[in-house]
């Protein structure tokens, strides 16, 4: 199993950390899931309220996590987004 990891360009630092941890996680630096990175992101939010208050996380699926920045009231852009894959 490995994470695809996909960041656009709305994604702010806390996307970037969460990101970086998803690639170690591919290289086998770190024994974390999807769930452990949800809470990286609820806890960044806790810290830093200010540089996270638009964003916002969505499970599609079990095996994604998504990231999205709300924009506008009805505009939601996607962050960060990883999938669970099989190779």
């Amino acid at each position: 199993m490995k994470l695809l990891i996909s960041i656009y360009p709305d994604a702010n630092t806390t996307c970037k950390t969460i990101a970086n941890l998803a690639a170690e996680i591919n290289a086998g630096a770190k024994n974390l899931d999807l769930y452990d990175l949800e809470t990286v992101f609820r806890s960044e939010s806790i810290l830093y309220p200010s540089l996270n208050e638009s964003y916002q996380i969505v499970h599609t699926e079990p095996e994604c996590l998504i990231i999205y920045k709300e924009k506008t009231e009805d505009v939601l852009l996607p962050a960060l987004e990883i999938k669970k894959i099989d190779l």
